[in-house]
């Protein structure tokens, strides 16, 4: 059986609608994921501008961005510190850079995500 689920959303919501339905997978915490939502959107706004991630990721970690995301999540610079301390904790920040298994590219403004689930018998 196949079941299609159409969701519209703004291209910063997508990332946060993402992180929500794969909950299970990363257990972050709602203020986590809209965090992490976020360095998404931004690293995907900015990426087309860098020949290399490492300046990507320095931009998307930027003073400026960081300012910027304060203001989107309505919070205090100790406040951002302390979640992207809680994410370089679940390793979801490495090396100054979101984890590669986090990393969600949009295909022409579209997300496609697939779950396959297997019956077993206990």
């Amino acid at each position: 059986m196949k079941k299609t689920v159409n969701i519209n959303a703004n291209k910063k919501d997508i990332f946060y609608h993402y992180l929500n339905v794969t909950t299970v997978l990363h257990k972050l915490s709602p203020k986590e994921k809209h965090l992490l939502s976020l360095f998404l959107f931004y690293a995907d706004r900015e990426k087309h501008n860098f020949k290399k991630q490492e300046d990507l990721w320095k931009k998307v970690f930027s003073h400026e961005i960081k300012e910027q995301i304060m203001m989107d999540m309505d919070i205090k610079s100790s406040s951002i510190h302390n979640l992207m301390t809680s994410l370089r904790k679940k390793r979801v920040i490495q090396d100054n850079k979101i984890a590669a298994q986090y990393i969600v590219n949009l295909d022409d403004g579209k997300l496609e995500l697939s779950f396959i689930f297997h019956e077993r018998n206990l």
